[in-house]
């Protein structure tokens, strides 16, 4: 049996047209499923918290964009239960793209059924520790502050949150969903936050150690990393292994607007690392973020609201995943 959490809204309504597309591939093999469509913000995660309630071993299959597959994690109580495949809609899809899985509908129903390629996924978890308007969720492993939340892709503040709180709503993604190029909505509304967001100054701890503290004193943003790529295939941690246990963290300081619109769009093929003056990558554990003023934070592109000190780390815990190829994350 398959049980299928569905976003009819996602990618501008297409959501429910994709589940139709995948609903006939179902009947023609004669799949056994069950499936239930979300009406309501955070919808998917009291959906699946009634599944894993059940305490039995299932395929769970996400169709949405990355944020349904966040609200999916919020609501898994027990990792160890749930093997999870994806068929993606939104409009980053980072998530699929990192784990390799097919875009297109046919091919990743197929992957989905074959169950070839499941590979254990770290799960990351972030936890505000001076939050105003965090959104308000238990993570997986049921831990006492409810300001906490799981990632699979990604976690940041500053600039690449502000980007991803913009999106949420904005007028421009819709348009682009609309005309297939949902894909180059970050790299938009990016493009107008440059001019509106101000450096921070920020104290860096990773792994909890005094010696591996950091001081930046110009940061624009710091994005920690589960799998390469945010933002709609921007690879800021080219080599980042979704289930080796650590995070990949990427910080980009000092560097003049001027520079930005030229460093953005070597992202996407994970050049801007050549840039060290401006970008340093680290690989831990944990890192704990002290921001000298409240600012953005998002988790796998949705508002965690607005933070001045955050810890990011690798819980420990995994979840299976189907995912699209022989290669690791």
């Amino acid at each position: 049996m398959y049980y299928f959490i569905v976003n009819p809204g996602s990618r501008t309504g297409e959501g429910r047209k994709i589940w139709q597309e995948t609903e006939a591939i179902l009947t023609e093999k004669r799949i056994s499923y069950e499936v239930h469509f979300t009406d309501h913000k955070y919808h998917a995660s009291e959906l699946t918290r009634t599944l894993c309630a059940k305490g039995e071993p299932f395929t769970l299959v996400v169709l949405g964009g990355d944020g349904t597959l966040n609200e999916v994690l919020q609501g898994i109580t027990e990792p160890s239960l749930v093997t999870l495949g994806y068929i993606p809609t939104g409009s980053g899809n980072d998530f699929a793209k990192g784990c390799q899985m097919p875009l297109d509908v046919r091919h990743a129903v197929q992957n989905i059924l074959s169950h070839k390629y499941v590979k254990q996924l770290d799960i990351g978890q972030i936890q505000d520790l001076s939050c105003k308007n965090a959104r308000q969720f238990s993570a997986p492993m049921h831990t006492a502050r409810k300001s906490s939340r799981s990632f699979l892709v990604s976690a940041g503040i500053g600039f690449d949150a502000a980007v991803c709180a913009e999106a949420l709503d904005s007028p421009i993604k819709r348009f682009l969903n609309r005309i297939h190029l949902g894909k180059f909505t970050y790299v938009g509304i990016a493009l107008h936050q440059i001019f509106s967001s101000a450096p921070f100054k920020a104290k860096v701890v990773f792994d909890g150690e005094p010696h591996k503290t950091c001081r930046f004193s110009k940061t624009l943003f710091i994005s920690v990393m589960n799998l390469p790529s945010e933002g709609g295939g921007l690879k800021l941690t080219p080599v980042a292994d979704g289930s080796d246990g650590f995070l990949d963290v990427c910080i980009v300081n000092g560097l003049p607007t001027a520079l930005l619109l030229l460093l953005l769009p070597t992202a996407f093929f994970g050049k801007h690392v050549y840039f060290r003056r401006f970008v340093t990558i680290h690989r831990c554990q944990s890192v704990r973020i002290y921001a000298d003023r409240p600012l953005p934070v998002h988790t796998d592109g949705e508002s965690f609201g607005t933070c001045k000190t955050v810890r990011m780390a690798a819980s420990g815990a995994q979840i299976a995943v189907i995912c699209g190829g022989s290669k690791q994350f």
